[in-house]
């Protein structure tokens, strides 16, 4: 393959933006032989790698922006637990069709258990209700389900070492 010499004379200039989506991310600039002039492929070519390097631009914009998101979504995650612990106030969501749970950390300690000790299921949750309790629970559960409303209940839970008082606001 031959080389080719370029002397300012026998150069000329060529510009291209670093476009994607709209957005310029700059500019690059070269200076080809004149004898090219009138290469419509090498041209297209170096309008081509300016687009990859554009893209590529836009990439690295991109994965900075998630980054950024990942570190405030984790920040606000630890800033929620540290409040629920300081409130000793917990949030559980429960999913009917595949009758499971999830509970936040500090339902575990409010309920006296390691996290992820627990069935995870809304039969478990139950157990853990006192049994003078459950009927009056199954009773608002259910009819919060069958109207979509609201309900405000007291209830005791079954500690590991007493009985304990929980206070649930439960919204379908």
């Amino acid at each position: 393959t031959e080389l080719y010499p370029l002397s300012l004379h026998d150069a000329l200039p060529i510009s291209v933006r670093l476009e994607y989506c709209r957005k310029v991310y700059g500019f690059i600039s070269a200076k080809y032989p004149k004898r090219l002039t009138h290469e419509e492929e090498s041209l297209s070519l170096f309008e081509e790698v300016a687009g990859d390097i554009a893209f590529a631009l836009h990439n690295f914009e991109m994965e900075e922006e998630r980054n950024q998101a990942d570190k405030a979504l984790w920040e606000n995650q630890k800033r929620l637990k540290r409040a629920q612990a300081i409130a000793h106030l917990g949030f559980w969501d429960r999913d009917i069709v595949n009758d499971t749970l999830y509970w936040s950390d500090e339902i575990y300690r409010i309920f006296g258990l390691k996290t992820q000790e627990f069935g995870e299921t809304y039969a478990a949750f139950l157990d853990y209700i006192h049994p003078e309790d459950r009927e009056f629970v199954q009773r608002h559960v259910d009819e919060t389900l069958n109207e979509k409303a609201e309900y405000d209940i007291d209830y005791r839970i079954v500690l590991p070492d007493e009985i304990g008082r929980a206070s649930c606001r439960e919204r379908v």
